[in-house]
């Protein structure tokens, strides 16, 4: 009674070491899976245009217009840079006090604008920039068409790449929990088959074992998501950009994503080798 209790006891901590590591594979994907829009977005919101004023604004009018704008729908962040301070940074990087022109300064008052990640597109920036062109005080908009058709085009294949790998990692790690725990039940196929001989219900039979996946899963979603967080603090160290787009609110939907996995799995997988051992016939069991 002893050394059963010790071969399940085995059993049980292989299958959690098993199942654990799994569950780290698949959260390390959910992690990304989730994290891509954040950064999709961020990249985004990274996107300028640039508005020139005219000539004729002077500073007051110019601020008003770039407060009434930092109101607008599509605008993330508004810099307002003043055609002086413009020639004083020129003036500092050229190291030089000498740039004057007989007391006339040939730049522009400007707006470099950043937009909301929705309008980070070239049909939503051609509709901002008409906008923007119909102010009295606006000269011209500038923003690079090209560039920012780019990212939109690199960012739709990574999502889809990372949907096509979430969705292998899944049916994978489905398949490796699967393997684990069929090795467990088939360690006790002979078991199974005696308290079906004495009468006993299919039902009555399952429930231990499902507890047992309900809290093999439990305890290895757990410390998967442990791990995963770990994890990812430390790359953090090496990335930090990637501070700037991680909350609560990710971590809350990894750790709920690795906790139902980990439950469902386990389950399903339990549920269907037992009940692949309990429609086998007696003699069958000897030649699985």
């Amino acid at each position: 009674m002893h050394k059963k209790s010790k071969l399940l006891s085995t059993q049980f901590l292989t299958s959690l070491i098993s199942t654990t590591l799994v569950l780290v594979l698949l959260g390390t994907v959910v992690f990304f899976v989730l994290l891509a829009p954040r950064l999709a977005n961020s990249l985004r919101e990274n996107t300028n245009m640039t508005v020139y004023l005219a000539e004729t604004a002077d500073s007051a009018h110019s601020v008003q217009l770039a407060d009434r704008l930092k109101t607008a729908p599509y605008v993330r962040q508004l810099e307002y840079i003043s055609k002086e301070s413009a020639m004083e940074a020129i003036a500092a990087e050229l190291g030089s006090d000498s740039l004057t022109f007989a007391d006339y300064n040939p730049l522009s008052d400007v707006f470099v604008l950043n937009v909301v990640a929705d309008y980070a597109n070239n049909d939503s920036m051609e509709m901002v920039s008409a906008q923007l062109r119909q102010e009295k005080l606006v000269d011209e908009v500038v923003y690079e068409k090209d560039v920012t058709a780019s990212v939109n085009r690199v960012l739709h294949r990574v999502n889809l790449v990372l949907l096509v790998v979430a969705v292998l990692f899944l049916l994978i790690s489905f398949q490796l929990i699967k393997d684990t725990v069929s090795l467990t039940i088939f360690a006790q196929r002979f078991t199974l088959n005696t308290m079906k001989l004495v009468g006993a219900s299919w039902g009555f039979i399952r429930r231990p074992f499902l507890n047992k996946a309900l809290l093999l899963g439990l305890i290895a979603s757990v410390v998967a998501a442990g791990i995963i967080y770990v994890g990812m603090q430390q790359l953090m160290r090496f990335v930090p950009e990637l501070e700037g787009v991680t909350d609560l609110q990710l971590w809350l939907m990894v750790g709920g994503a690795v906790l139902l996995f980990g439950l469902l799995i386990t389950f399903v997988c339990t549920f269907l080798s037992l009940r692949k051992y309990l429609k086998m016939s007696s003699n069958a069991l000897y030649h699985v």
